[in-house]
């Protein structure tokens, strides 16, 4: 439930600062997030490399302030700029076990120690 409240706050606060929209859905295992114009990847269509940081950072670092750690491995499955509808990624619902931490495992890199 607080992991669902902390991913609806990010939400809005991405409609709010800016003219993206975003939808969530919530399976058992996980949070599923679209994002349509994405500001990240406006204009760079068919690039076939994905261009998201932005989003997965301000999803993963606004996690990270509202519950005071890197726990929830965010990973980008989609983007416009390889041709896709719109940019999507998922939040698992389970924290990072102790061996994916630091194995590459989280979708981009880790935060740095301090950050953690």
């Amino acid at each position: 439930m607080r992991l669902r409240a902390s991913l609806e706050t990010i939400a809005y606060m991405i409609e709010a600062t800016s003219d993206q929209k975003v939808r969530m859905d919530e399976s058992s295992s996980h949070y599923h997030i679209v994002i349509q114009d994405c500001i990240a990847c406006w204009g760079l269509e068919d690039q076939h490399s994905r261009y998201c940081y932005y989003n997965v950072g301000i999803i993963r670092g606004g996690l990270h302030y509202l519950f005071g750690k890197d726990d929830y491995p965010v990973q980008e499955l989609a983007c416009i700029t390889t041709g896709d509808q719109a940019c999507e990624f998922i939040v698992r619902k389970f924290p990072f076990s102790e061996n994916e931490r630091g194995s590459g495992k989280t979708g981009f890199l880790s935060l740095p120690a301090h950050l953690r």
